[in-house]
């Protein structure tokens, strides 16, 4: 008999197929060979700093412009692919914007720069050297686990926020 946590995995895997499927379907352009995503914010599924950042995003996006994907599952694997990102060396967030993909500081930034105000202003962050931006978050991201925390499983969003994960 499959354990809880396994079966929670498929779960996610099948709703996450399926959302990515009906994500296609609505997006069905494509620029050249490539398929355009824009504002996916992929993102470690079992950290929970990370899934406090995704938290904040859905409380922030009145909008509702950003889809989330964490980067255990195969879509998150095949999106870092199409952008040429290595998914064995990831372990970072990245903001998908259309043809860019954006990670670390830049992708948070970026991310803020499209929530309402007063969350754009952030973005005067920016200016730091990316180098400087980065060290920062690769220190947090390094400590991260010890600091907040590490669930068993990816996270599953609530009823009304099915639709923003792919």
């Amino acid at each position: 008999m499959p354990s809880k946590k396994a079966i929670r995995r498929a779960r996610v895997e099948d709703e996450v197929q399926h959302a990515l499927k009906q994500t296609e379907d609505n997006h069905s352009s494509s620029h050249s060979e490539q398929k355009s995503l824009s504002n996916v914010i992929l993102y470690d599924g079992v950290c929970n700093l990370c899934w406090f950042w995704v938290q904040f995003i859905l409380k922030h996006d009145k909008k509702r412009l950003f889809h989330f994907v964490p980067l255990q599952s195969q879509t998150a694997v095949d999106i870092m692919r199409e952008y040429q990102l290595n998914p064995a060396e990831l372990t970072t967030v990245v903001l998908i914007d259309e043809k860019d993909a954006f990670v670390k500081s830049s992708a948070i930034l970026r991310a803020l720069r499209k929530l309402p105000m007063p969350w754009p202003l952030l973005y005067g962050f920016n200016v730091v050297p990316r180098f400087v931006r980065d060290r920062l978050y690769s220190f947090i991201g390094r400590n991260r686990y010890r600091w907040f925390g590490r669930g068993d499983a990816c996270y599953l969003p609530d009823k009304d926020d099915q639709d923003q994960f792919l």
